[in-house]
């Protein structure tokens, strides 16, 4: 066997792979005994009939196909071994040269990652700050949240709490063509919608079992005032839903026209503030004076935000149906309201305890959401600077795990993907071009992530990990501590919290890289990995 390797630009290898004539004229006498057994030959019983009949029964090109379909697969494990490749998946072949034997396969290699002079990058790190008026503002919804409610048949006042239907639409921009598919059918609209929203939901989907930890920690957290810090993919899933902005920003089909549907709810409830905006400004006056039962039409511009950042300066007719009208009496502030806040604890709290928890944890909420944008500021110059290749093969993996995302999303809503094609007119190949840039930029993050975790030698060890399940198992109340401590028991759920804390390990180096701090010895901190590691979950 001669095999030659050609590296090619997409990070795969084309071997050619040259064999000796006996090892094909053995495979064509076993692919023509294989054949004698499903046709039948005049005069033989299946599988009696002699080989060269047989071969003239069935044809020579029949025969050779079959031969090479049965001794290419061994052919090319046996290239692979000679020419020391690392194959990410199963090569595929090519070209068959019956002339000379030849068997040309491609090959997808495991990725690669060069990381270049990572710890020398440095950026300003400014400690966040909770402010007297943030701190009295939680307080005060701690104080809603323990509010009694009556309803009201008043017009709705300032304070009140308003139950609404909001449909809204572009009222300005260009108008869709005559034979859009977008006019005229409700029903078809509001398909549309509910894809629509499943789309930029898709990164928060979660499945079954991710749902019932997230539910036992609210729980905690409604009784408790407290958070729960074992949401450890947050940064991630958001730094995913901005990755899924920027490609569909890049979709110029995207547009907005005129009629296009802006913001639909339903029984959206909110406590009208002065000051404090729902939606957008001007929204909660507009439903000012307005009664239960009232139907309420008003046009507002769309501000300059970073929600509307596509849309900034439009206008938007909003129609808003007035469901229910309350009003709100807020618990007083004092050593009771705090107590009961806190009764299932061993201790309850006084208010001055209760406060002093509140500011913590703000102050903990804030420099976790600081600390993570400024890992990823850094970790993004990480990946500017580092060498990465990895096969197409890798992408399109990618952009199947977010589809099959986004089709598990559009189910939970009574959709489906190939309904939301349909009403949005999406081919396969469209999805494909929406994700792709998405599905490259998670893979680069994670390739690098991966070799982060390699080249600064950080790990977590089965009992980090124990430690961990059981300090999510302290922080729910007593009654579901037992269905959490079985349900993290599984090897699954051990593996989440694994890989959270892995990436929780490597953002946090990679602060201390951006910041100087004292850092210990890298193991090879300008390695190469040949593998994609599970940084990410």
């Amino acid at each position: 066997m001669n095999v030659q390797t050609e590296q090619l630009e997409n990070h795969s290898a084309r071997l050619t792979v040259q064999v000796e004539p006996e090892r094909i004229e053995k495979a064509k006498e076993q692919a023509a005994r294989d054949l004698s057994k499903r046709y039948r030959i005049p005069g033989f019983r299946p599988g009696k009939a002699p080989l060269k009949l047989v071969m003239n029964y069935v044809g020579e090109a029949a025969i050779l196909e079959r031969a090479v379909q049965k001794v290419g697969d061994e052919i090319y494990r046996d290239a692979l071994k000679e020419a020391s490749v690392r194959p990410y998946a199963t090569g595929q072949l090519e070209d068959y040269q019956p002339e000379t034997h030849t068997f040309i396969f491609t090959v997808p290699l495991q990725p690669t990652v060069t990381l270049h002079d990572h710890r020398t990058i440095r950026a300003e790190y400014t400690a966040p700050v909770v402010t007297d008026e943030e701190f009295e503002k939680a307080m005060q919804q701690l104080q809603e949240r323990e509010a009694t409610s009556d309803e009201s048949i008043e017009p709705i006042a300032w304070g009140n709490r308003v139950t609404v239907d909001i449909h809204s639409e572009f009222a300005d921009g260009e108008e869709h063509d005559e034979d859009d598919d977008y006019e005229d059918d409700e029903d078809d609209e509001d398909d549309e919608h509910e894809a629509e929203d499943a789309e930029s939901d898709v990164e928060e989907t979660h499945d079954a079992a991710e749902a019932v930890v997230d539910e036992v920690e609210d729980a905690a957290d409604e009784s408790e005032a407290d958070e729960s810090d074992d949401d450890e993919s947050e940064a991630d899933e958001s730094d995913d839903d901005d990755d899924e902005s920027e490609a569909d920003d890049d979709d110029e089909e995207n547009i907005a026209y005129k009629g296009d549907e802006f913001i639909h709810q339903h029984d959206a409830a909110y406590v009208l503030k002065e000051g404090e905006e729902p939606i957008m400004k001007g929204f909660a006056a507009a439903l000012i004076g307005a009664k239960t039962g009232d139907e309420v039409e008003f046009e507002l511009t769309v501000p300059d935000e970073e929600n509307f950042k596509d849309v900034v300066g439009r206008k938007v007719t909003f129609h808003a149906h007035v469901k229910k009208v309350e009003t709100l009496s807020l618990p007083e502030l004092n050593d009771d309201f705090a107590a009961k806040l806190t009764a299932e604890e061993d201790a309850p709290l006084n208010l001055e305890q209760l406060r002093e928890r509140v500011r913590n944890n703000m102050a903990k909420d804030v420099e976790r959401k600081t600390r993570d944008a400024y890992a990823n500021s850094i970790l993004d110059q990480v990946i500017g600077l580092a060498e990465i290749s990895y096969p197409d093969v890798m992408v399109e993996e990618r952009i199947e795990e977010l589809l099959k995302d986004l089709d598990g999303n559009l189910r939970q809503q009574g959709f489906t993907l190939d309904a939301y094609q349909k009403a949005t007119g999406l081919t396969r190949d469209n999805l494909y071009a929406m994700y792709q840039p998405q599905a490259e930029t998670n893979l680069k993050r994670t390739l690098v992530l991966g070799e982060l975790l390699s080249a600064e030698s950080l790990t977590a060890s089965d009992d980090d990990v124990e430690a961990r399940a059981q300090e999510m198992i302290e922080s729910i109340k007593s009654e579901n501590r037992d269905s959490l401590r079985k349900f993290l028991k599984s090897s699954a759920q051990r593996a989440r919290i694994l890989n959270n804390m892995l990436y929780e390990r490597v953002m946090d180096r990679l602060v201390q890289i951006g910041r100087g701090e004292p850092l210990p010895e890298a193991s090879h901190a300008e390695a190469t990995s040949s593998a994609e590691s599970s940084a990410e979950s």
